[in-house]
């Protein structure tokens, strides 16, 4: 599913350099191959950014923090953004709230790990100061 984060657990691609890292899924090909850029730097820096396609048995979804959005991937709610509402460790499960489509405000009990995963926000830097006259799009002069 677009737009979700994903484990790469691929030991063989790139001698083992993405193995772990975490990636977001760019686009879907044939239902089971993922197109997924790395969003983890990785040992030696250089994995950041890279794109790669993978069949889905090399990756793993990711479990957020409480509070975090996810998205649905397999179930009841497919497809639909949900907020983590609890863990429960000794099910290793855990319960969603589903915050779009026909499901919207409903709490979903008892999903597992691979049936949802956190959904992509690349962090965005708090916008700077314009110069006047300046439309947006580069950074004013801090020169005066």
């Amino acid at each position: 599913m677009i737009g979700i984060v994903v484990k790469i657990m691929n030991k063989k691609v790139g001698d083992g350099k993405f193995c772990k890292l975490k990636a977001v899924v760019r686009s879907v090909i044939d239902k089971y191959v993922g197109e997924v850029r790395a969003i983890d730097e990785g040992d030696g820096g250089s994995a950041l950014g890279v794109t790669l396609r993978l069949d889905q048995e090399h990756l793993e979804t990711v479990v957020p923090k409480v509070g975090k959005e996810v998205m649905i991937v397999n179930g009841r709610g497919r497809g639909c953004r949900a907020t983590l509402l609890r863990i429960n460790a000794e099910e290793f499960n855990f319960d969603l709230c589903v915050e779009e489509g026909p499901l919207a405000g409903m709490e979903v009990r008892s999903v597992e790990y691979e049936d949802f995963s956190r959904s992509y926000a690349p962090l965005v830097s708090a916008p700077r100061g314009r110069a006047k006259g300046d439309p947006g799009g580069r950074i004013p002069s801090q020169s005066g």
